[in-house]
């Protein structure tokens, strides 16, 4: 975990490039050998301000449980070579968001979060900008029986500085649009 402090003071944690989640880290070297890169979204959340679990039936939020403190999603892509690239929403700076209002079991557990948008950039010397094809919304929940918050693969354009061979992500491959190829 790396310690950052938002625009506030006050320190957040999350995942650290590098160290990838154990629910994609079993798929990434065959993704990684078989394709330019792959790319998906991480969650850190603070739990300090308590969660709840909701056991009520009939609504959306039932089985999962809720976070009621800040949420952090930030996209990575994982290139070829293994390493990877962060990238922030443009939106908020990669900024941690309060949970607000708090949800209850009516809330969506998976759409109702923040909206980080659809552009993200790399917060390392490459450049990089990530357009996803939908909007990234933290998730302000997680299934009950599932003590991790699994990473989301996403698509959409990732483009490169010099505007060079903008690339498709898909869920599985990367096209390039100035080639027309898919690899």
């Amino acid at each position: 975990m790396v310690t950052h402090t938002n625009a506030t003071g006050n320190p957040y944690l999350y995942a650290e490039p590098g160290n990838v989640d154990d629910a994609i880290s079993y798929y990434l070297p065959t993704i990684v050998q078989f394709t330019p890169g792959v790319i998906f979204s991480r969650q850190s959340t603070d739990s300090s301000a308590g969660t709840f679990p909701c056991t009520a039936g009939g609504v959306a939020g039932t089985g999962y449980t809720y976070y009621y403190g800040e949420l952090l999603t930030r996209v990575t892509f994982i290139d070829e070579t293994g390493t990877e690239h962060e990238l922030v929403d443009t939106q908020t700076n990669g900024q941690p968001i309060a949970v607000s209002p708090q949800p209850n079991c009516a809330t969506d557990p998976i759409n109702g979060g923040t909206d980080r948008g659809r552009v993200f950039r790399s917060t390392d010397a490459t450049g990089l900008i990530f357009v996803a094809d939908s909007d990234v919304r933290d998730r302000i929940a997680r299934l009950t029986n599932d003590p991790e918050v699994v990473p989301v693969m996403l698509s959409g354009w990732l483009l490169f500085p010099d505007w060079s061979a903008p690339r498709k992500l898909y869920q599985d491959k990367i096209r390039s649009k100035c080639f027309g190829e898919d690899t």
